[in-house]
């Protein structure tokens, strides 16, 4: 079904539209749930044509409060089948969630080889090309400060948003539990495995394996790199 017509039928198509950009296992559930519950904005699935599939966070904080009707935001990993840029995808605004290439492509592709041996870009590189191309206002969040300093985190997204703090008091006496529910109501196959931890699955790689992958991308990637890697160096 075409773009413009399930966006139609969802009553999307006169709202103004954000993405939520995200290579797979990057948090963008967690920060669904986040946004979700601060912002009374609605989050749904855009990923293979399933536009309007309500995630599993829907309505977070009160299910009886609805959602706001002027904006809504899509999460997905990529664009439609045979798209590589922006046109004709009308998004107003883009977030982005990026974490540790070492991270989230061991853990989505079990397997570095992809990284050094392919000519062709990975995924996680498309997705960051993609990003970095968007001509309209844009936000990265780094999955690590999300986890870290989560308070400082949601606060940037939410005035990028143009939304207010009413609930930030509330959420963050409750922050653990937040946490729990969110991981609970994402349990399942493929469901979060790292439960936060900002180094899980590539801890037992041999730091030499690491560097090399570094190195790859710094050579292969170096403005890439240096705007948005580089603190992820061993």
């Amino acid at each position: 079904m075409e773009l413009s017509l399930c966006l139609g039928i969802m009553g999307i198509e006169k709202m103004n539209r954000i993405g939520l950009l995200s290579y797979p296992k990057s948090g963008s559930n967690w920060l669904s749930y986040c946004i979700e519950y601060l912002t009374d904005i609605e989050v749904v699935g855009r990923d293979s044509g399933k536009f309007g599939i309500h995630t599993v966070w829907s309505k977070a904080r009160l299910p009886d409060v609805p959602y706001r009707k002027d904006v809504v935001i899509e999460k997905f990993h990529c664009l439609d089948v045979g798209k590589s840029t922006w046109e004709n995808v009308n998004y107003d605004k883009l977030i982005f969630i990026l974490r540790n290439y070492k991270e989230c492509v061991y853990n989505f592709e079990n397997t570095f080889n992809l990284l050094l041996t392919e000519e062709r870009d990975v995924n996680y590189v498309r997705i960051l090309k993609l990003f970095d191309s968007f001509p309209r206002k844009k936000i990265v969040v780094y999955y690590e400060d999300l986890m870290t300093l989560p308070k400082e985190e949601l606060k940037k997204i939410c005035t990028f948003l143009n939304c207010d703090n009413e609930f930030f008091e509330e959420f963050f006496c409750n922050f653990h539990e937040h946490k729990m529910r969110s991981l609970q109501l994402y349990r399942g196959p493929g469901g979060a495995k790292s439960n936060g931890e900002l180094i899980h699955h590539s801890k037992d790689i041999d730091t030499k394996i690491l560097q090399s992958i570094d190195k790859e991308f710094e050579n292969k990637y170096p403005i890439l790199f240096d705007k948005y890697l580089r603190r992820y160096c061993e």
